[in-house]
């Protein structure tokens, strides 16, 4: 799959927190403490489904095997949308004999619950149809709210999601069942996939959350146009994206689409990234500042970032059973500098793909697995002894009441990766607030592996290089506004 040539280089928007003043998903809170309370329901969703994105799904063959399914759920109606017409396929790159064949049953795959916290804004479709799409580095595909419908209104909604109206796209083409590109995508979780090769219909998909939410409809190609946030627009043909013509679930209902920027095969990423010298960075604004834009970027530049330190690099890591996700090497955990006895097989991918530590633009807080996570809140209880306990708040187990402490001196964590970098985020990227005089290290334990959440991120330059398989962080002023 590729995107249509285009001579830019460097792609600057606007990152915007689901919660901010500019979200079309911003919800209100009494208090501090409520947020906090809902983030990590749905951190701990999300942690839960990492595990589960290493689900193994493959295509059918064409030998005409098949396996039992694991859901004996029907499948949905093809008309799923009133007067609902699928075009034509488009051709797909590969030539198969003419021959019938019975398609294996399957089960779809399964990928983090709650796809994040951070949307970016940009049009599909000729002419352009535009839409927020949740930016995500712990999945891989790219869908929006879709109808297949020829005679429905624009303004038709599903779920209370804006859609995207194929029919009104002269550039829309959906992808054959027996393309190669086909076999990128899961397949639905019901029935079997019956693809005849004498007149192959349209390549369907099913992508599951770890929390029941799903997306299932048609794979196709189309345009997207985005906008720079420095008035630069750039459209890139023939991107493949998932027409989502049925979708449910808290993690997706009412939101404008996702845009995975996972290693898999299909991700926005490794589709377009030879545009932008397959690279990409984010810089987070501080959490709970309402009124100030972050930023992802595409390509090398990062457009009038003042970076606070040098940037520093560590490597990623290969988890072969889980090609999404971007893990790297904590050789070790120091509190006020002291490395702590953690052992090294803590922080490892194990052989059946379980543990390590990934690097997650959609996760808020940091986990780390229960043996690790014990030892750092023990290491910081020992350093916070002067202060009394206080109850745990909004889901924070340890918290601490600092009254009376006009500026209370928190214990400097650093973590040192792999190729010698060290990363020592201020203590506001690893205490929360939730309440006026308490403060609770923002550090849950995880039965799988450990999380290094977006909390722990901002005000880092967060780069993503995957032409050198590397990971670069250094501290920055991230605010655009």
């Amino acid at each position: 799959m590729q995107a249509g040539s285009n001579d830019k280089e460097t792609l600057h928007l606007r990152y915007i927190h689901r919660n901010s003043m500019e979200s079309p998903a911003r919800k209100e809170f009494p208090n501090r403490a409520e947020e906090i309370e809902e983030l990590i329901a749905m951190d701990q969703m999300r942690v839960e489904g990492f595990s589960a994105g290493m689900i193994k799904w493959e295509r059918a063959d064409f030998d005409g095997a098949s396996q039992t399914p694991s859901s004996s759920s029907p499948p949905p109606s093809a008309d799923i949308n009133d007067g609902a017409e699928v075009p034509s396929p488009a051709p797909g790159p590969l030539s198969y004999p003419y021959e019938d064949f019975l398609g294996r049953l399957f089960s779809g795959a399964s990928f983090p619950g709650n796809v994040g916290q951070y949307f970016v804004k940009f049009a599909i479709g000729s002419p352009p149809q535009t839409f927020f799409f949740i930016a995500d580095t712990g999945s891989d595909l790219v869908w929006v709210p879709c109808s297949l419908c020829s005679v429905c209104s624009m303004e038709t909604a599903v779920n209370g999601s804006s859609v995207f109206h194929a029919a009104s796209s002269s550039t829309f083409s959906p992808i054959k069942c027996s393309a190669e590109e086909c076999g990128l995508v899961p397949p639905p979780t019901f029935g079997s996939s019956l693809c005849i090769l004498r007149e192959p219909t349209s390549c369907t998909y099913g992508y599951s959350y770890s929390d029941s939410s799903q997306t299932t409809g048609v794979f196709a190609y189309d345009t997207i146009t985005m906008s720079s946030a420095v008035g630069e627009s750039v459209h890139i043909d023939n991107v493949a994206f998932g027409c989502g013509t049925n979708n449910s679930g808290p993690s997706i209902t009412g939101i404008g689409g996702v845009i995975g920027l996972g290693q898999g095969p299909i991700s926005f990423t490794s589709q377009v990234g030879f545009m932008f010298g397959s690279k990409f960075s984010y810089c987070f604004t501080s959490f709970f500042n309402r009124n100030a834009s972050s930023a992802l970027v595409f390509g090398d530049e990062f457009p009038g970032l003042e970076l606070l330190s040098p940037k520093q690099y560590t490597p990623f890591l290969v988890n072969p059973q889980s090609e999404t996700f971007y893990y790297v090497d904590i050789e070790g955990f120091e509190v006020e500098g002291e490395r702590l006895p953690i052992r090294s097989q803590l922080w490892r991918i194990k052989a059946d793909g379980t543990g390590g530590a990934v690097i997650d633009s959609g996760t808020t807080l940091t986990f780390f697995v229960e043996a690790a996570y014990k030892v750092i809140i023990d290491a910081i209880a020992a350093r916070m002894s002067s202060f009394p306990r206080a109850a745990s708040t909004a889901g924070l187990p340890i918290c601490y009441n600092v009254s009376g402490v006009a500026s209370p001196r928190l214990p400097q964590i650093t973590i040192a990766f792999k190729g010698g970098s060290l990363f020592q985020p201020p203590a506001e990227n690893y205490f929360l607030s939730p309440k006026e005089d308490v403060f609770c290290p923002a550090f849950l334990a995880s039965t799988t592996l450990n999380v290094l959440g977006n909390l722990l991120q901002q005000n880092y330059l967060v780069e993503y290089d995957r032409l050198r398989s590397r990971l670069g962080f250094a501290q920055a002023r991230c605010s655009l506004s």
